[in-house]
C-alpha cells in the first residue's frame, strides 16, 4: 500500500514499510515521475491533475487534463508503477442530463478491490456528482449527487463512500452541508456524526468517527491499530 503526502508543492506517493524497497511517485507541475528502488527516475505522464494508488500498491489512477481551457475536459488513465505502462480508461463526454455528464472531473479513490475508481464530476458552477469508473470495462456510471470524499477500506462499511452533500432542511447548525456514508449503488445511508456542526471540518469528523470505531480509509491516513 502507499500513502499520499504533499511535500514542497509536489504530491508524493510513498510505499509503506511492508515493502522491501521504497519506490516513490512524485507529481510536480503536472508531471508524474517514478523513482525505483535503485534511484532511477522516469516520467510516466504529463498534464496530470491528481493521482491515487490502488490497494495492490502499484496500480496508479491518474486524472489527465486534456485541455487547459473551458470546459476543462479530463480523462482517467491507469499506470503500473512496476513497468511504467499506462492506458486511458475513459475519456470525457458531455450530456444535458447532469447524471450523465462526464466532461470535467477531479479526485480519484480506489475501491478496496482495486476494480473501481470514484471521481467527482463538475456538473455546474455549484453542483457536483460522484461517478464510478470500472477499470476493466472502461465505463462510468452515476452514483450520487455531491462530492466524493474517500472510500472506507474495512469494517462493516467496507467499500462504501464518503460523499459531501447538502443537508436536508431544517438545517440545525446553519452549515448546510455534511459528509454522508453512501453505498456504491448510490444509497445514502447516514450522516457522519459531527460533520454538520461547523465546529470541526468534515475531515476531522470523519477521522474521529473512523478512529472511534477502529476502521480505516486511505484518504484519511488512519493508522492501523496494533494487533
Amino acid at each position: 500500500m502507499m500513502r499520499i503526502a504533499i511535500l514542497a508543492g509536489a504530491v508524493c506517493l510513498l510505499a509503506s514499510a511492508t515493502r522491501a524497497a521504497t519506490p516513490e511517485l512524485t507529481l510536480s507541475n503536472g508531471d508524474l515521475a517514478y523513482t525505483d528502488a535503485n534511484g532511477q527516475t522516469r516520467v510516466l505522464s504529463h498534464d496530470i491533475d491528481s493521482v491515487a494508488v490502488g490497494p495492490d500498491g502499484h496500480s496508479v489512477a491518474m486524472i489527465h487534463a486534456d485541455q487547459p481551457g473551458p470546459p476543462y475536459p479530463t480523462s482517467l488513465w491507469v499506470a503500473d508503477e512496476l513497468t511504467g505502462a499506462s492506458r486511458e480508461v475513459v475519456g470525457p463526454h458531455d450530456s444535458a442530463d447532469p447524471k450523465l455528464k462526464f466532461e470535467s472531473f477531479y479526485g480519484a479513490d480506489f475501491s478496496p478491490d482495486g476494480g473501481t475508481v470514484y471521481v467527482t464530476v463538475i456538473t455546474g458552477e455549484d453542483s457536483r456528482t460522484v461517478h464510478a469508473v470500472s477499470l476493466q470495462a472502461g465505463t462510468e456510471r452515476y452514483v450520487a449527487d455531491g462530492e466524493e470524499g474517500g472510500v472506507i477500506s474495512d469494517g462493516p462499511y467496507r467499500g462504501d463512500l464518503f460523499v459531501e452533500r447538502d443537508t436536508p432542511p431544517p438545517i440545525s447548525h446553519g452549515v448546510g452541508i455534511a459528509m454522508y456514508v453512501v453505498s456504491p449503488d448510490g444509497k445514502v445511508m447516514f450522516m457522519v456524526p459531527g460533520s454538520d456542526t461547523g465546529v470541526q471540518n468534515s475531515g476531522d469528523a470523519i477521522r474521529a468517527w473512523l478512529t472511534k470505531n477502529g476502521w480505516r480509509s486511505p484518504s484519511y491516513d488512519i493508522p492501523k491499530p496494533p494487533q
